[in-house]
């Protein structure tokens, strides 16, 4: 008899996605919250992917301060997008996580 007490982790590792900027549109007023980006990345095929996380931090090339925005369902084509939206002017740095 197996029993589990406590948050279970789940330690399955999927290869990461990398993502590409297909589209950026640039806030219309200065100080305004108008701008959006676009994402895309290649579908990975493993029976364990439930969905993809997406992640934005600002500046370029963050590698801290990241908050998921949204999670995605596995794609039906080959290639997942995501558009982040409500963005005022500046970098920002996206990250996509697939996630078993």
């Amino acid at each position: 008899l197996t029993a589990w007490i406590g948050p279970y982790v789940d330690s399955r590792v999927l290869p990461a996605p990398v993502p590409t900027l297909s589209s950026v549109t640039i806030p219309t007023t200065p100080g305004s919250s108008t701008g959006s980006i676009t994402v895309s990345w290649p579908k990975i095929v493993d029976p364990d992917l439930e969905n993809y996380e997406i992640h934005l931090a600002p500046g370029l090339d963050a590698n801290s301060g990241f908050t998921m925005i949204a999670t995605v369902a596995q794609p039906s084509g080959a290639t997942g997008t995501y558009t982040a939206t409500g963005l005022a002017a500046g970098p920002y740095t996206v990250a996509v996580r697939a996630v078993p």
